[in-house]
């Protein structure tokens, strides 16, 4: 029930739209309490309202690493809690989202652009499912990802009735923004992410070609209807990475290394 749920939004509130964005849209189905990343104001929330809430703590991913951590070190009682994750704003790894696990209930990913819109596309349990799948199984991997593609891509369902997307030549992802809502829409966007799109049916379909993937695949989304295409996405096409918000670009990672000697 709503009045049951408590969002804390760890986002920076200010130096991006999406943390007061993210603040925003909460407040229509939850109490919110706008921290930003400020660790001891979470211990004391968390403290002062105590555990008779379901909670969500929006953040970066990195960040949510941090308050585990701190939460973990101030003796916690995770087991009196009920917490969940919802990040966002760069990729995250399966050892994190593991780590992260052992104490949230479950974190799962949302993929936006503060130049766009926060809700371009969302993890569910079928994707973060197929993810963990593409990282052992060489087979689907070869052919959703491609013969030498190394890198594992975030995978996001998305609406094509409220965001249009494409691909362009360069294999660059370009956004159209549909709903009605939005006030000045931009027309075939291209944030610079490198990204595949695929119908559900597709990736279903190959997943079905092996009978113990198929089984491994239905025991672990049993409880899932969704059939919304998916969007496969690798980051930057610049190979510029993201941190707790900041954009880090190759060159600065070649200064830091040669700054040390």
């Amino acid at each position: 029930p709503g009045d049951r749920l408590f969002v804390i939004n760890a986002y920076s509130m200010g130096a991006w739209a999406t943390g007061t964005t993210t603040g925003t849209a909460m407040t229509r189905i939850a109490m919110v309490k706008n921290t930003g990343p400020d660790l001891d104001k979470i211990v004391d929330t968390l403290t002062h309202f105590g555990p008779g809430y379901d909670y969500i703590v929006t953040g970066y991913p990195p960040f949510l690493k941090h308050l585990r951590d701190r939460l973990d070190k101030v003796g916690f009682a995770w087991g009196a809690y009920r917490l969940r994750g919802m990040v966002g704003g760069e990729g995250m790894t399966e050892a994190l989202r593991d780590y992260l696990e052992e104490r949230f209930v479950e974190v799962r990913s949302g993929y936006g652009a503060s130049d766009l819109t926060i809700g371009l596309g969302a993890e569910t349990g079928f994707t973060v499912w197929l993810r963990k799948r593409l990282a052992n199984d060489d087979e689907l991997r070869r052919e959703l990802l491609g013969e030498s593609e190394q890198r594992l891509p975030m995978i996001f369902h998305y609406s094509p009735l409220e965001t249009y997307l494409e691909i362009n030549e360069r294999g660059e992802l370009l956004c159209t923004i549909n709903t009605k809502s939005c006030l000045q829409p931009k027309l075939r966007y291209n944030v610079g992410d490198e990204a595949l799109l695929y119908s559900h049916k597709r990736v279903k379909d190959l997943i079905r070609r092996d009978a113990a993937r198929w089984a491994d695949c239905r025991r672990a989304t049993a409880d899932e209807k969704m059939s919304l295409p998916l969007l496969f996405l690798f980051g930057r096409k610049d190979s510029t990475i993201s941190y707790m918000g900041a954009n880090l670009y190759p060159q600065d990672v070649e200064y830091g290394l040669y700054g040390q000697n």
